[in-house]
């Protein structure tokens, strides 16, 4: 099987993971319904994956904003001002929420119910406030513990906007609005 073909069916199993452990949870879950959901055999899912465990945490790498957080930093220009990089941040935030509703919902609630996926949200979540932080700090010359403050509190607040105001293609408040006034409050707050 060819790199390409290989890397076509593990990312269809793992959409199909995301989908099925989004709607019955990890626990609900078997392998049988996640091959069914992707229309594939059961043994097919041990090819690429040695449990359900495994596939899980396939999923959770795939998915991660982290990589889209990364990705903003390392092609920051020296030029690019702070109010463009809070709108770049945050813009992925929110196109990230919107473009992975199953992941969300899927991670959110094993976090809750399951210690290691607890740990594991925790730790991308320090990864991504201390990256963003240090690049920040570094590259405005702030303070790192006032930055990573700031910066934690705004991933979480854009985390909960999604959640409790947006709804399909009719969010209850304006997402642009609401970048624009919390980058004015960064803004505030960093200088």
């Amino acid at each position: 099987m060819t790199k390409t073909k290989y890397t076509e069916k593990r990312d269809l199993l793992i959409e199909a993971g995301l989908r099925v452990f989004s709607r019955k949870g990890f626990s609900g879950s078997t392998i049988k319904d996640i091959a069914q959901e992707a229309g594939v055999t059961s043994g097919l899912i041990y090819h690429y994956f040695d449990n359900k465990e495994d596939l899980l945490w396939g999923i959770i790498e795939e998915h991660t904003l982290n990589h889209k957080l990364y990705n903003i930093i390392k092609f920051s220009t020296e030029d690019l001002t702070i109010d463009e990089l809070l709108k770049n941040i945050l813009t992925a935030v929110f196109n990230f929420l919107k473009e992975k509703p199953y992941f969300i919902s899927m991670f959110l609630g094993e976090a809750q119910r399951n210690p290691k996926i607890r740990k594991r949200l925790i730790n991308l979540i320090r990864e991504a406030t201390e990256g963003l932080s240090y690049f920040i700090s570094n590259k405005y010359k702030l303070d790192f513990h006032y930055v990573e403050v700031a910066v934690r509190n705004t991933l979480t607040a854009s985390f909960m906007h999604h959640l409790l105001y947006m709804e399909g293609d009719n969010p209850v408040i304006n997402e642009e609005r609401y970048i624009q006034n919390t980058i004015q409050q960064l803004s505030k707050v960093l200088n």
